[in-house]
């Protein structure tokens, strides 16, 4: 038996993935992403099938992920099961996932102040870098300074005779 009926809503809103539509309206239709499924004719699913996210930013329109998330009322349900165990999964403050170091990490940090007594006698100790060796060389002589040439002389500009301001 083939199911008249079909389950659709818009994605819910996540920007990262590029489901942005709040809401859209065809045929005098409004689906609202808060509303969550609506219960519509197999044409109207088929209709809704082609729409596509806003292009965001650069991204170019044709790579926008699907508007409506279109399914029979038995995927529409386990796809909702699904999520809903993913958010079980996350923990929440009330009942936070509990930490404990393994082992080796306890080992490593009771022996964090290694020495080299704490060798083991058949290692030997990791050996100095030897210092570098500098060898002097003697300065070279400076060379004598060429001695400057004299600069011609300037003409002056003529000077007005007469009372200062």
């Amino acid at each position: 038996m083939e199911e008249t009926t079909i389950l659709v809503r818009l994605k819910p809103y996540d920007r990262k993935q590029g489901h942005v539509l709040r809401s859209y309206t065809v045929h005098s239709m409004r689906f609202r992403e808060k509303n969550g499924w609506y219960e519509v004719e197999k044409e109207v699913a088929e209709l809704l099938r082609g729409i596509k996210q806003p292009p965001i930013g650069d991204r170019p329109a044709d790579s926008m992920p699907d508007a409506f998330d279109i399914m029979t009322k038995g995927q529409a349900l386990a796809h909702e099961e699904e999520q809903r165990k993913i958010v079980e999964e996350r923990a929440f403050a009330i009942s936070p996932h509990k930490m404990v170091p393994s082992k080796s990490a306890a080992a490593l940090a009771a022996k964090a102040d290694l020495t080299t007594r704490d060798l083991a006698p058949d290692e030997d100790p990791p050996a100095a870098p030897e210092p570098p060796v500098y060898v002097a060389q003697p300065e070279p002589e400076p060379e004598p300074e060429p001695e400057p040439e004299p600069e011609p002389a300037k003409a002056r500009p003529a000077q007005k005779h007469g009372r200062r301001k």
